[in-house]
């Protein structure tokens, strides 16, 4: 006879799938709470604790279905309260909810739904057991998708070590320096990865039926039109791809970064081309107005040595619109995301303290005929750890984490502006090129 669900919150709850937060068991570990049950009840509450957290939902079948039995509040806190304080060391930190007939929640029994919250403690937990006031043994473990398992040695010193970080975030502004037409403006000096995007740019304006030949069509003049900004979202995205930045990442940097933690590496790193790369949309209007199938995203050229280096099995996904790419296979996903690109005064051609005033109130020099695409970027990153094997997820998280230090070494726009020369350089420039104007 099937037991009716009256609560909106529980038949929710009933109809997820069991993972690493959410786990269904029988009433009988509260209504029976014998020496086994109460072990199997510890490990569980263990397990979540020292992942992130997560729900155990009592009195029900493996289906998420209720067995229609009776557990009662106070008999079910009594034990698992004990629990806590006798078979788990440090002890969590846990609430609960008790759905009943009692309560018109269900139309037969009732289901208790404890939430373990994630360890705090500087201490991972452990399963113990006492001798008198002494712990004879602790065991440790961990919720891993729908399982509750041993921890590894790694995974140990991990947990001691309260490295349990399973993302990462950074966020920068890429600057690229443009002429008042929208191409590249030609300045002398400038950041090094500016040199990928001129490339690229020159290389599409040398393609035949030119992508920047519809595009390219504003004069300096009133509003930006949407297919400019596609167009200079685009830009950026393949000038990272193209980077030679990242074609500086190896093996024996994500070595160096888990040396101790992983023997020997169990990826190789390859060469991003054309076949790697999916378009989220190729309905893009941007994308209508050419032949190309991947607009000059990647070189055709098997001899090239620039661009992004990937883990052998994952791809690239280019989101719609040029908002931005991702990186991913099934143990790790980077996402980096333009989140706006706008135009403003550009990079002095003289150095920044000569023109501080116009630079720090964003008025445009009448003088100057450059401006500025400022690119936001967001890096986020996530690691479906611990539902993959330990050193997998140590060696992806050190991938995802150079490619941000790599960001961060070499797109880093205040360190361009400190390497500026001084004044003076710029004054003595100026003048040995109007004596060169005037030789010839």
């Amino acid at each position: 006879m099937p037991i009716y669900v009256q609560n909106r919150d529980l038949f929710s709850l009933l109809n997820s799938e069991e993972n690493d937060v959410l786990d269904f068991k029988s009433s009988e570990l509260l209504t029976n709470p014998n020496a086994n049950n109460r072990y199997k009840l510890a490990k569980h509450i263990v397990g979540f604790a020292n992942n992130k957290g997560g729900r155990l939902v009592i009195g029900v079948n493996d289906e998420g279905e209720p067995e229609g039995r009776y557990i009662t509040e106070e008999g079910a806190l009594g034990t698992i309260s004990e629990i806590n304080d006798t078979k788990i060391d440090p002890s969590v930190d846990f609430s609960y909810s008790i759905y009943s007939e009692d309560a018109d929640d269900l139309s037969e029994g009732s289901v208790f739904v404890l939430e373990i919250k994630q360890n705090s403690n500087p201490l991972p937990l452990a399963v113990v057991e006492r001798s008198g006031r002494k712990i004879r043994k602790r065991e440790y473990r961990i919720r891993a998708g729908e399982s509750t398992r041993l921890v590894t040695n790694e995974e140990l010193v991990s947990l001691f070590e309260r490295d349990r970080g399973s993302s990462l975030n950074y966020s920068t502004n890429i600057r690229y320096l443009l002429k008042e037409e929208g191409i590249p403006a030609d300045l002398k000096y400038k950041p090094n990865y500016h040199y990928d995007f001129e490339r690229h740019f020159d290389q599409l304006s040398s393609e035949e039926n030119s992508l920047l030949e519809e595009t390219l069509d504003y004069d300096g003049s009133g509003d930006i039109p949407d297919e400019m900004y596609t167009l200079q979202s685009a830009l950026v995205i393949s000038s990272l791809l193209l980077g030679f930045q990242f074609k500086l990442l190896h093996e024996s940097a994500l070595s160096s970064e888990v040396s101790g933690e992983v023997e020997e590496l169990s990826f190789g790193l390859k060469d991003l081309r054309p076949e790697d790369v999916i378009l989220e949309s190729e309905s893009n209007p941007l994308l209508e107005k050419t032949d190309m199938e991947k607009p000059g995203f990647l070189p055709t050229d098997s001899t090239s040595t620039a661009g992004f280096r990937i883990p052998e099995g994952s791809k690239v996904c280019i989101n719609e619109n040029f908002t931005g790419f991702s990186i991913s296979s099934d143990q790790f996903t980077l996402n980096i995301s333009i989140e706006h690109l706008s135009w403003g005064v550009g990079l002095p051609e003289r150095h920044p303290e000569s023109v501080r005033e116009h630079a720090a109130f964003g008025r445009q020099d009448p003088d100057r005929k450059n401006s500025t695409l400022n690119a936001h970027l967001e890096i986020s990153s996530e690691f479906p750890y611990p539902n993959q094997d330990f050193r997998q997820y140590k060696l992806y998280k050190a991938y995802c984490e150079e490619i941000v230090n790599i960001f961060q070494n070499q797109y880093n726009w205040e360190s361009y502006i400190e390497e500026l020369p001084h004044e003076k350089i710029f004054q003595l420039e100026e003048k040995v090129d109007e004596i060169l104007d005037l030789i010839d």
